[in-house]
């Protein structure tokens, strides 16, 4: 929790870590994102996120971060079928960067915020965040219903190779 006497999950300082998990809600009401994190120093790896819909109404996939100090990162993760792929600070993930954006199709919607700046354009993005490496954006990310990539999905080998992470 945030907010005036509420405690949160982590302080400012503390590591927390969202690997390997797959989120697809079961209908539209995704207000504040498939996954939400809100203390801590968020790193997010190897994640995939599908959005009940693409249209307006369909919610978005990463709500990051309020209060959060960051120095995380957010990298290999595939966010799919979703109206708002999510906001980010810079001060709050570093990098971000080998992510796949897909499936992005509702008229007139905001895809991406960074440091305050909201576009839809995958190149103002890249230019507000830093992303400049391995991510894209793909017409569908091919996955199946348990998020796995099926054959000729973009998804398959784009992310970084983050074996140096762990110790």
């Amino acid at each position: 929790n945030t907010g005036s006497g509420a405690t949160p999950c982590a302080d400012s300082t503390s590591p927390v870590y969202v690997f390997n998990n797959v989120g697809h809600p079961s209908d539209h009401q995704v207000n504040n994102g498939v996954f939400t994190v809100a203390s801590g120093k968020v790193a997010a790896y190897n994640n995939t996120i599908i959005g009940f819909s693409s249209a307006n109404n369909g919610g978005y996939a990463w709500d990051c971060c309020a209060g959060n100090n960051g120095m995380g990162a957010f990298e290999n993760n595939v966010l799919s079928t979703v109206n708002n792929f999510g906001g980010w600070l810079t001060s709050q993930f570093s990098p971000i960067d080998y992510n796949v954006y897909a499936n992005a199709s509702g008229a007139g919607s905001l895809r991406w915020s960074c440091n305050g700046s909201a576009t839809n354009t995958f190149a103002a993005f890249q230019s507000a965040c830093g992303d400049a490496h391995g991510s894209f954006t793909s017409g569908s990310a091919n996955l199946d219903s348990t998020g796995a990539p099926q054959s000729g999905s973009p998804a398959l080998n784009a992310g970084a190779n983050l074996t140096s992470l762990c110790s």
